[in-house]
């Protein structure tokens, strides 16, 4: 008969102990991890979704967050109001353009100061989006969280496919570049998680033609999407207009949380951006009350307890209210 080794119980008494054998086979700083903390998006349906808090102190989870969606859905102008919250919190972003796209002037109808920023660069490849941005993780977050901002990564190109392009050998191999991509994210998620920074990652949809159902896909691979705390997808947005007139005065955007390990996935909101004033900090929230059961409808009119007011009001009903965003319903379990 084999045996059988004592199992050593944790007590009081010997946990102490076992806390010091524990200690000896890690580092230090293996086990000092900056604390979890939340980038606001800047609205407050947006942070609501991703993290369940309307509080302000809710928003993107320090990580990877991937932000993709289909051309001109809004995924720079998130990035732009990431931008903007980071530089209230005296938090330095770190943009690689890979698009080229960037507008300061786009930029600046979102909050963003130019002034305030860091040069972006301009990566031409995976491998120098990932030398780069490592390097300055390095640098800058010894000692200080950053906002790390890629835009974008289908975009992106690798050392061998440039190579195979100057030498007269035209062709495709998404496979080899999303090993490049798992590769890159494998270091640099530990890093970004090591300095407690936050890494937002956009990217394009593809369609994928070997299936029946016409599903659409990220380029790159999995490395972005297993490495993500949250997924953002963003669909075709909804064009806003003057009734009586066809000239757009804005879009209706459209979120969805693909994947989230803060809140329950899946979580809708859709916020109305304005040409001349951006996102609204509020927009979309009314929506998300009436599902709660926070605010009732009945035909045009909306109501919270005996106040009547209609949709375009609820920005001056909620300074009249402040203890809207305080009621109970936002704290509980929004999925029961």
């Amino acid at each position: 008969m084999p045996r059988r080794k004592n199992k050593e119980l944790i007590t009081e008494n010997n946990l102490d102990s076992l806390v010091d054998k524990f200690k000896r086979v890690f580092r230090e700083e293996d086990l000092n991890v900056p604390p979890a903390w939340f980038l606001p998006t800047g609205n407050l349906a947006f942070d609501y979704i991703i993290s369940g808090r309307v509080d302000g102190a809710g928003g993107y989870p320090s990580g990877v967050t991937e932000i993709f969606g289909d051309p001109s859905s809004g995924k720079s102008v998130l990035l732009a109001k990431a931008i903007a919250e980071a530089q209230k919190l005296g938090i330095p972003t770190i943009l690689a353009d890979a698009e080229g796209r960037w507008d300061g002037d786009f930029a600046k109808l979102h909050g963003v100061d130019k002034d305030k920023m860091l040069p972006p660069f301009y990566p031409e490849t995976v491998e120098e989006w990932a030398i780069k941005s490592s390097e300055l993780l390095d640098v800058l977050g010894e000692s200080q969280r950053l906002l790390l901002i890629l835009d974008s990564l289908g975009i992106l190109s690798t050392i061998k496919e440039i190579e195979d392009v100057e030498g007269g050998d035209i062709k495709a191999d998404q496979g080899r570049k999303a090993q490049k991509i798992k590769a890159a994210m494998r270091v640099l998620r530990y890093k970004v998680r090591k300095t407690g920074s936050v890494l937002l990652v956009s990217n394009h949809v593809i369609a994928n033609p070997g299936s029946y159902s016409h599903k659409k896909l990220t380029p790159g691979g999995g490395g972005v999407p297993f490495q993500s705390n949250v997924r953002v997808e963003l669909s075709e947005p909804t064009i806003l207009s003057i009734p009586g007139k066809d000239r757009p005065i804005g879009v209706e955007l459209h979120i969805r949380v693909a994947k989230n390990s803060i809140a329950p996935p899946f979580g809708e909101a859709s916020l109305n951006l304005f040409w001349n004033r951006g996102i609204s900090k509020y927009s979309g929230l009314l929506k998300l009350a009436l599902d709660l059961g926070i605010l009732t409808k009945s035909g045009a009119w909306n109501y919270y307890g005996e106040t009547a007011f209609q949709s375009g009001d609820f920005e001056k009903v909620l300074e009249e209210h402040p203890e809207i965003l305080q009621h109970e319903s936002w704290k509980k379990p929004y999925w029961l």
